[in-house]
């Protein structure tokens, strides 16, 4: 009993496969007997998006250099070291800086003594001149002496304070507290703060909270806003997406080629420390949303019929109208005209086959766009509904198929953005 059962069901399954292939084949050559190519209208959601490029980066990092030449005698800090404000992270050869110190130290001591002694002949010149024994011209170059001798120490006590805090620059501690994402010197190497400070060390503050700096383009900036919902993909994990938020729209333009582009500087989440600084971000701005909606693909709106369909379809609208209207005929170019003064005009059109075979026309309104399928409203569509994209048969279908033929009338899709 099991076998004939199991026959049974075998013979079923045989029978649904020939069925569904059958109605395949006779829809293809349906449609081959059109000689149109058909989508079918579907209900989902769709999403309107802003695709740039971008680069992930620390949200603050500083850059640590010197501000004193010298040769870097130890290191104790290293890559993806973890350090805290203050730290020692690197110390200069401090022979040189030691003995501008003594010199300075004792440029202070010989200026000391120097003023002792003016302060001394000061005294001594002033009791001379009570006494009206020395030459007013002689007590001026005693009081000069002794203002020159106070003024060298204190350029002797700037000298020291100068040295010492050189000395304290052989010490090289963090700024702030983060991790060490760059070492640019090794121990043993020269390095000479001339005119800039050369970098030592990189330090990001903290890579658990990051930012992507993106590069949007001009015809797209204005639909960016603060707080807008972000998803992008790296590399590293192609099968993953992320999330973040749109935090500024900076003002610095860059030009490069004649393109003008925007930065846009994105927050972003990395708990897990698996993004990394440097890493390339492909980035989507979600600007609009729409759920349980109508939609078909960009391609059947740009779909146009070719000149004798569409004569053949106005010499049939000009039939029927005879027909309604006691055998009178009615221009379909006043009735157009007529329906578009009354506000009843449409954004887009799409074009199906009626029952009988017959070219039909479907205005419709559309809405957000992907890039690959468009909004759409109407209530003469519905989801499941098929409509052209393209001719498979005669010279249109040829035309049609040469990627640098131009279409005829509009070519452009249809508005990104809502209704």
């Amino acid at each position: 009993m099991r076998i004939k059962h199991q026959k049974k069901i075998g013979m079923i399954i045989i029978v649904l496969v020939v069925f569904a292939t059958a109605i395949g084949l006779w829809a293809a050559r349906t449609e081959d007997r059109a000689g149109y190519r058909f989508v079918t209208i579907e209900r989902g959601d769709i999403e309107s998006v802003i695709t740039a490029t971008g680069t992930l980066e620390a949200v603050t990092t500083v850059s640590v250099g010197t501000q004193i030449s010298g040769i870097v005698a130890e290191l104790y800090a290293d890559f993806n070291a973890q350090v805290k404000a203050g730290q020692l992270i690197a110390r200069l050869d401090t022979m040189l800086l030691e003995n501008a110190v003594e010199d300075a130290r004792t440029s202070l001591i010989r200026a000391q003594a120097d003023e002792r002694l003016a302060t001394a002949d000061m005294e001594r010149a002033t009791a001379l001149r009570d006494q009206g024994v020395l030459a007013p011209a002689d007590f001026d170059m005693k009081r000069r002496a002794l203002e020159t001798a106070r003024a060298n120490v204190t350029s002797a006590h700037t000298a020291l304070t100068r040295a010492r805090q050189n000395l304290g620059y052989a010490e090289i501690r963090a700024p702030i507290s983060g991790i060490v994402i760059g070492r640019s010197v090794d121990a043993g190497q020269t390095v000479a703060a001339s005119l800039t400070a050369p970098e030592l060390f990189r330090i990001a503050a903290d890579l658990a909270h990051m930012q992507i700096v993106a590069s949007v383009d001009e015809s797209d900036i204005g639909r960016i806003a603060p707080e807008q919902p972000v998803r992008f993909n790296v590399e590293a994990y192609p099968d993953e997406t992320f999330s973040g938020e749109t935090r500024q729209v900076r003002m610095q333009a860059a030009i490069q080629e004649n393109v003008v582009s925007y930065p846009v500087v994105i927050d972003v989440d990395n708990v897990d420390g698996r993004l990394l600084p440097g890493m390339t971000a492909s980035v989507e701005f979600v600007v609009n949303t729409a759920h349980d909606v109508l939609k078909v693909s960009n391609a059947a709106l740009r779909f146009r019929p070719t000149d004798a369909a569409l004569a053949k379809l106005s010499a049939s609208n000009a039939a029927r109208s005879r027909s309604r209207n006691d055998g009178k005929a009615v221009d379909p170019a006043r009735v157009e005209s007529a329906q578009k003064r009354s506000g009843s005009s449409t954004r887009a059109v799409l074009w199906s086959l009626d029952d009988k075979g017959a070219l039909m026309r479907l205005p419709v309104r559309v809405g957000i766009t992907d890039g690959q399928t468009t909004m759409i409203e109407d209530s003469r569509v519905a989801a499941g509904q098929r409509v052209i994209v393209g001719i498979t048969q005669g010279e249109a279908a040829t035309a049609s198929a040469n990627p640098f033929q131009q279409p005829r009338g509009n070519t452009r899709g249809p508005r990104r953005g809502g209704f």
